[in-house]
């Protein structure tokens, strides 16, 4: 009967959830002690697991095999394998449909699968570590504006003194950025929003600088002529400006009001999803705009707009280096930390990590 399947099912998912956390404790756990021995040995390999993360990313077998360089019935066979042995389905099966969807029983396998080959990623970089400093790899996160204009200097200068190393820089919402340093995907961000607080047990945040925005005008502007704008002359400007709803927009809001401006006063013009796009349409006449200052200065430089401080308005936001507490710290990650951080940041930073991976296995 459907109740006599389904309780076999809860049970089996139950039995291959209880195991799933048993091994990942047991990777994960830093306290020295061998705990009680499992059982038997996980119902899935590493290559299973990696296929089934590639399913989820990419969405269709397809595409998973593009991505693993193996065939699609490759894909297929370990997928019906997997599903064997643990005795349950994954993932539902669409006659006619490319995409794939898991099943509730495959997202919950899938978290464990990448609990567990994070832990395995961070055990063959600490094990690097070991044999040589100048080599390994690093991974950055960064908010769109930072990851755009700040992040590829600060690599740039890194690579030249450790030219053996391999970074990678992936570029999002503070939020999903955030999330990725928790989840150990990325090593070190540094980001310009509100770092989520439900991830803050994992997390360490330290502050990286001031950023600070600017008015920039078409060069032919009658302003562009002043150095110091009075804050009262922003209300007879035409403003081009980043979406509503943007990280970036919702600051410069919240601080115009801050500075006792009325932002609803403000002439918006037109809306874009992207500050390039912003900085082209001031250099053609489109209006003003608030942009950090990171962002225009090869602009300014050249001539192609013009930037102009405004009196009794101070416009800035901390840009915060976010690292993860609760996972190991590779080399290179350390290397490029404490490249971009002063002394007694980075100390804050190392002793974090040494409390989490050192100190329990020294007594």
């Amino acid at each position: 009967s459907s109740s006599s399947s389904s309780s076999s099912l809860s049970s089996n998912l139950g039995r291959v959830a209880c195991e799933c956390t048993r091994y990942v404790s047991a990777i994960e756990d830093t306290s020295g002690s061998l705990g009680e021995p499992l059982e038997t040995v996980p119902p899935f390999t590493f290559k299973e697991l990696l296929m089934l993360k590639a399913l989820a990313k990419f969405g269709s077998i397809k595409a998973a095999a593009e991505y693993l360089y193996v065939s699609q019935s490759s894909v297929s066979s370990q997928l019906s394998s997997l599903e064997q042995k643990i005795k349950a389905t994954l993932v539902n099966r669409h006659p006619g449909i490319q995409g794939a969807s898991f099943t509730e029983e495959g997202q919950l396998l899938l978290r464990y699968a990448e609990r567990i080959l994070t832990a395995s990623s961070e055990a063959v970089r600490a094990l690097e570590d070991l044999n040589n400093v100048e080599v390994g790899a690093v991974n950055l996160g960064a908010s769109q504006t930072t990851g755009t204009y700040l992040i590829p200097r600060l690599a740039a200068s890194f690579q030249q003194k450790y030219p053996g190393v391999t970074v990678k820089l992936t570029v999002g919402s503070t939020r999903s950025i955030c999330t990725s340093v928790s989840n150990g995907e990325i090593d070190v961000a540094i980001v310009g929003g509100e770092v989520p607080p439900e991830l803050m047990d994992n997390l360490q945040v330290t502050t990286y600088t001031e950023e600070e925005f600017v008015l920039i005008l078409p060069p032919r502007h009658p302003l562009s002529m002043k150095k110091q704008i009075e804050k009262e002359r922003l209300y007879s400007l035409k403003f081009v400006s980043l979406n509503q709803n943007s990280t970036s927009q919702k600051f410069q809001t919240q601080t115009l009001k801050e500075n006792g401006l009325n932002p609803k006063m403000l002439h918006i013009q037109m809306e874009f999803n992207s500050i390039e796009a912003i900085k082209s349409a001031v250099q053609h006449g489109l209006g003003a705009a608030f942009v950090s200052q990171s962002a225009v200065q090869k602009e300014v430089q050249l001539g192609l707009v013009h930037s102009s401080s405004i009196q009794d308005v101070i416009l800035t936001r901390k840009l915060q280096v976010v690292t993860n507490r609760k996972r190991y710290f590779s080399r290179a990650a350390q290397c490029f930390t404490q490249e971009i951080l002063t002394a007694a940041d980075w100390y804050g930073i190392q002793q974090s990590s040494e409390q989490r991976f050192f100190i329990e296995g020294k007594r």
